[in-house]
């Protein structure tokens, strides 16, 4: 068992998230864009990095809480069960897949977990390591439960 926890959200509704500037959009632009264009600077300075931790921004998850999603978030073994979810880690799936493109105007898919806090790069590997075997456990799962024969 992995210790990856998916939104419980669903489809999006079509409009969103076209809302008034003090709204989702509002503070979607705070957050979660600030926190896009820096991990995007991130990435294009670290080209063979695949998992970046970092402190989340104000706001970044705001968007999913607004239409009653939880976010996802991703707690390694090594850290209690009540730990707050302070910190972010941002994986390129593009470069997990084994993506040999590293060109800045390439498009790329990027997933954001709220984790525990974790500053030593010692337990950030550890975290690493977890981190994409639950991705991995998470994928396979998924595909298995797609190529399951349907009844007829």
């Amino acid at each position: 068992m992995h210790n990856l926890h998916p939104t419980a959200a669903g489809p999006l509704p079509g409009n969103w998230p076209r809302t008034g500037p003090d709204g989702i959009l509002g503070e979607m632009r705070v957050g979660l864009v600030s926190a896009i264009r820096q991990d995007r600077c991130w990435f294009q300075t670290n080209p063979s990095a695949i998992v970046r931790f970092r402190s989340a921004s104000e706001g970044e998850f705001t968007p999913l809480q607004a239409i009653g999603a939880v976010p996802p978030s991703f707690r390694p073994s090594f850290c209690k069960d009540d730990a707050p979810l302070r910190w972010v880690a941002v994986v390129d799936l593009m470069r997990l897949a084994g993506s040999p493109s590293t060109q800045p105007d390439e498009p790329t898919v990027r997933l954001r977990l709220q984790i525990p806090a974790i500053r030593s790069v010692k337990r950030q590997q550890k975290a690493k390591a977890e981190l994409l075997d639950a991705i991995a456990a998470e994928l396979l799962e998924h595909l298995e439960s797609e190529q399951a024969p349907m009844a007829a």
